[in-house]
Order: structure tokens, then C-alpha cells, then sequence
């Protein structure tokens, strides 16, 4: 299994949380930042945490403890192969258990099991394969309240025979946004465990995240901040800025196509690079930069752009931008809307975009009402308010 990592017990605290990430998970994946907010905030309470996470990638989880976990203990590798998928899903159609994506997940379940702590509460994140990790963790330490933590959409290879076993085991099923809430609904199709869909959503901390003391003199400065995908929509955001080259601005494209210091631009992000080569002069893209510099990161700008065109559950990005008292401008999407409310602004083509930026551009009482009004609303939405909603599911079903 491991070393594990970490402070052992400490006497004064008598509550215990786990947390399983994702196997692929690296230290800037924002999962992994729910995970280190909700343990700070967990410790500020008396209780500690411990997640268990692949022993070949290094994350680093704050005040949480580490349980190393060998994935390639019984599948030679952390991945699954598109056969053993496909073997797995035909399988899961006769009704019997996926061979090899149990033997994916059992090692998380024994890692917990074996650990001899003594959790009150076990989350296990993701959503996607998220469902089969917390079968094996909620057998694993049965007396254990286990909750599955949905941050992105289900798979749509689990059954039915397979969702109403899990969501028999589980205490209940965490989304990280009522919108999220609605599509696991949706997805799951079980109205007598729609109880056990609980909207929870994702906070910031406005101690690390707050405006600049001061706003430096020249050209409004926009942000994109974000994985430099098209689902995030950076072409789009694009698009907008060529529309409006004549205004004076300055654009920062915060981000990369991974999440891995050093990776080699993709095709896309090199689409979007070619796009902006005519006004080069007024942007710069600033690559992968740690989750940790972020705070500093937004303070250089004046407005938070985030065009996604997927329906995003929950984005930190709004959040950390709105704390940081900046102008957001998002397309809406998912549970944006949630989170921006009436403080930020919504617009989803280049056109629109390009219309609420021109505005916000010439507009200064306008862009610094949106900032005071981001930075109120984002106090509402910390991280605090996040694990108290979660303390009290605890404790529901302990």
C-alpha cells in the first residue's frame, strides 16, 4: 500500500473524514482544490482528513493526510483498456459485476480499510466512474456514512441493476450544484433515491482570493482562465476580441489544453494562438500556472471571461474571479448562473460577447459596480458554507 503521508491521529480530534480523488488525478486538477478547501475548513473544526490517491502522482492536499494507493496492484496499470471496457460493459448487461474495473477500484477500498483510522465519513469524487469506487469503499468500512461526491456527469454504461445497488449502499449522492442535482436525476431515472440527491456547491476562499489594493494605470485588462479546451471556449472569447481590436485592452489566456506543467500545445491551443496572431501585440497567453499563484494571477486583471460552451457544473474560476472583484462575464451554462446570480454578466456567442465587453471596456462605474457587486456575492459562497452543508449531512445519516 504505501507509506502513508501525513500526521498520525492527532489526540484531539475526534472525527475523521476520507476522501478518495480520482486516479488520474494531479495536483492542479480542481478536484483536487475541493478536496484540500473542504480539509482546511475540516481541521478549523476539529476534524481531520485523509485522502487516498494514486501513489505515482504527487498532489498536495494541505492539512490532509495521504494514503498512498497502488491502482496497478491487480490491473498491471491505472487505465483500462477500450476491450476490457467493452468487456466490462457487456458483463454489467448480463448482470454480472465489471471483472476489471473492480479490480480498478478495489485497492482505494483496501487502502481505507487497511488504514485502521477511524472515519466517520467517507467522499469519494468524481462522478463518472465515480459510482463503482464508492460500491467498493461503502463495502469496504460498511459502518461508514459514504457519499459519492458528483463533480461531472455520470457514466452512461451503468445500469440500472448497478445504480440501485450503489444508491442502496451510499448515504447519499453530493452534486456540486442544483443544476448537477438535476442531470444525476435525470441520468439516473429512480425517483425513490431522488432523496439522496443533495446540491451542494463548490466555494472560494475570499482570505486568498480578494481585489487588488489598487487597479496599475493603461488598457482594461480581460482574462480567460481555464483549461484551454474547446469545451471552455477560449476560440469563442477569441472571436469577441478580434471584433473589438480597435478599444483598448489587454488579454491574458491563463491555462493549458492539460494539467501537467511543460505539456506541448495542442492543435487546439494552436488554432487559438493563429487566431489572435493579427493583434498579437495585445495579447499574451500564459500558459499553466499553479493553482496556488492564482490569487496574485487574477489580481492582474480588471474582467474574467469564461465562454464555456459545455454545461459546466460548478467552475472555480467564477468563483476565485468574483472574490477577486472582477468583472465576470460567463455564458451561463450549467450551474453558472448559480453561482454568478445577478453580479455577473452572461453572454454565450462572440457577438454578445464582444458587445458586453465594449461596454465594459469604455463603461469604468459599470465594470467596478460588477466587481463590488462579484466580491458581496462571492462572501456568501466560501468554502465555510460548503463544509457546514456538508457537516450537516454527516451527521443526518451517522
Amino acid at each position: 500500500m504505501g507509506e502513508v503521508i501525513g500526521p498520525l491521529r492527532p489526540a484531539d480530534k475526534t472525527e475523521v473524514w476520507a476522501h478518495v480523488n480520482t486516479i488520474f488525478s494531479v495536483h492542479n486538477n480542481p478536484i483536487n482544490r475541493v478536496i484540500r478547501e473542504i480539509s482546511r475548513e475540516a481541521a478549523q473544526a476539529g476534524i481531520s482528513s485523509w485522502v487516498a490517491a494514486s501513489n505515482r502522482r504527487e498532489c498536495d492536499f494541505g492539512v490532509a493526510g495521504q494514503i498512498p494507493v497502488d491502482y496497478c496492484r491487480y490491473l498491471e496499470r491505472e487505465y483500462m483498456l477500450p476491450r476490457e471496457l467493452w468487456i466490462d460493459a457487456a458483463l454489467a448487461r448480463l448482470g454480472v459485476s465489471r471483472r476489471y474495473m473492480a479490480r480498478r477500484v478495489r485497492p482505494a477500498a483496501e487502502a481505507l480499510a487497511a488504514s485502521g483510522f477511524g472515519f466517520t465519513a467517507a467522499f469519494v469524487h468524481d462522478g463518472y466512474y465515480g459510482m463503482y469506487v464508492a460500491g467498493a469503499v461503502a463495502s469496504a468500512i460498511p459502518r461508514v456514512p459514504t457519499f459519492v461526491y458528483v463533480h461531472n456527469s455520470l457514466s452512461r454504461s451503468y445500469t440500472r441493476r448497478e445504480k440501485i445497488a450503489v444508491l442502496e449502499q451510499v448515504a447519499a449522492v453530493i452534486c456540486v450544484s442544483e443544476y448537477m442535482r438535476e442531470e444525476v436525476a435525470s441520468s439516473l431515472r429512480l425517483p425513490r433515491f431522488e432523496d439522496k440527491l443533495k446540491a451542494v456547491l463548490n466555494g472560494v476562499d475570499t482570505d486568498t482570493f480578494y481585489p487588488a489594493a489598487e487597479r496599475p494605470e493603461g488598457p482594461i485588462r480581460i482574462a480567460f482562465a481555464g483549461r484551454m479546451i474547446p469545451e471552455k471556449g477560449p476560440l469563442l472569447l477569441a472571436k469577441a476580441l478580434l471584433a473589438i481590436r480597435d478599444l483598448p485592452f489587454e488579454a491574458g489566456f491563463v491555462g493549458s489544453s492539460g494539467l501537467v506543467p511543460g505539456e506541448a500545445l495542442s492543435a487546439y491551443e494552436r488554432e487559438v494562438r493563429k487566431s489572435l496572431s493579427s493583434i498579437s501585440e495585445k495579447v499574451v497567453f500564459r500558459g499553466l500556472v499553479k493553482s496556488e499563484d492564482m490569487p496574485d494571477e487574477y489580481r492582474r486583471y480588471d474582467i474574467l471571461v469564461a465562454p464555456s460552451v459545455m454545461e459546466d457544473p460548478c467552475s472555480l474560476v467564477i468563483l476565485e474571479a468574483m472574490a477577486s472583484g472582477l468583472a465576470v462575464v460567463c455564458s451561463g451554462r450549467g450551474g453558472m448562473r448559480e453561482e454568478g446570480g445577478d453580479a455577473v454578466l452572461y453572454a454565450s456567442e462572440p457577438k454578445g460577447l464582444a458587445e458586453v465587453l465594449s461596454e465594459l471596456i469604455r463603461n469604468d462605474s459599470l465594470r467596478q459596480e460588477l466587481g463590488r457587486r462579484a466580491r458581496k456575492r462571492a462572501e456568501t459562497l466560501t468554502w465555510r458554507r460548503t463544509f457546514n452543508q456538508l457537516s450537516e449531512l454527516v451527521r443526518a445519516t451517522s
